[in-house]
């Protein structure tokens, strides 16, 4: 599949129609065999691609399997998995009995490796980059396209979409220059965790993303991107969950533990250490392979080019 022969840049009317205008019509067919493979929980197990050795070796040291850590999270609302440390491998365990979606924010510097990261856990997910990439949103109002399509095929739920540089087409500026986008952003952050398994969202900073979304989402978690120096292929991620204050409305980040070190041979002394440090900590890889990089890089610079002519 040549994915970008079913996504078009919207020259015409970019105030009124999606910046990226998606086949989904012809798309969605195509994929519902892949949403039913992850609906069984039939996912793929992915360590360490394109990541320094040094690194790789860290990651074993303390029981980390890098991309599948974050993958068990992401199917905390579709199917039950585990991960057996001995085999690297899942164990399917049960599917999920909810109907509540989650929301995931990977945020970090420019060149950090925040929308690799979400390629690849959508490839994890859907084992075709070209699925992984065609579920790139970058507009409230594509969003319209890829529902509609939904209803029309019988889709109920979606297992993930990626919300590339969200602020941007999801920010906080968009309500001061653009009524349409806001009143879709209101929209959509009502009711996306229902179409939704998982929304996940890059952005450098939070901050940027627009407040009404924010304050509407149920269930969130923050993956923090911290590019490390002496490499230009590894960073290291940071997971948590975020919690609403009750009384000041604010919402505040506890580590989320990725794995409890309870199946793992070890002293008392040393796993309270790794609990403690490591739990919520996972090495990612900076680069997908190349054939996709240069897919998602002309999608990128498509709607980077039709944002410019607003």
């Amino acid at each position: 599949m040549r994915i970008n022969d079913y996504i078009k840049i919207n020259v015409n009317d970019p105030e009124n129609e999606p910046l990226l205008k998606v086949d989904y019509y012809t798309l969605l067919p195509m994929f519902d065999k892949y949403y039913t493979r992850v609906f069984q929980g039939d996912v793929l197990f992915i360590d360490f691609p394109y990541m320094d050795k040094q690194y790789v070796e860290l990651s074993r040291k303390y029981y980390m399997e890098g991309v599948a850590d974050l993958t068990v999270l992401l199917m905390n609302t579709i199917y039950d998995i585990a991960i057996d440390r001995k085999e690297h491998r899942f164990i399917k365990i049960r599917p999920v009995r909810i109907d509540t979606g989650q929301t995931i924010f990977i945020s970090g510097p420019a060149r950090g490796g925040k929308s690799s990261l979400a390629l690849w856990l959508a490839y994890a997910l859907y084992g075709d980059w070209d699925v992984a990439i065609a579920h790139i949103v970058i507009d409230p109002l594509q969003l319209d396209d890829l529902v509609d399509a939904m209803k029309t095929y019988g889709i109920d739920k979606i297992p993930m979409i990626i919300i590339d540089d969200a602020g941007i087409g999801f920010g906080k500026q968009v309500g001061k220059i653009d009524r349409l986008r806001l009143q879709k952003i209101h929209l959509y952050a009502q009711t996306w965790s229902i179409i939704f398994n998982d929304v996940v969202l890059t952005t450098t900073d939070v901050l940027r993303v627009s407040g009404v979304l924010m304050n509407a989402i149920p269930s969130s978690y923050s993956i923090t991107i911290k590019p490390i120096e002496s490499t230009t292929t590894t960073s290291e991620a940071r997971v948590y969950k975020n919690i609403r204050d009750q009384i000041t409305n604010k919402l505040l980040k506890t580590k989320h533990q990725l794995r409890d070190y309870n199946s793992i041979r070890i002293g008392l002394m040393l796993k309270k250490k790794l609990v403690r440090d490591f739990a919520h900590v996972v090495y990612t890889p900076r680069l997908i392979p190349d054939e996709a990089y240069m897919k998602y890089k002309q999608l990128r610079e498509d709607y980077l080019y039709v944002i410019s002519k607003i």
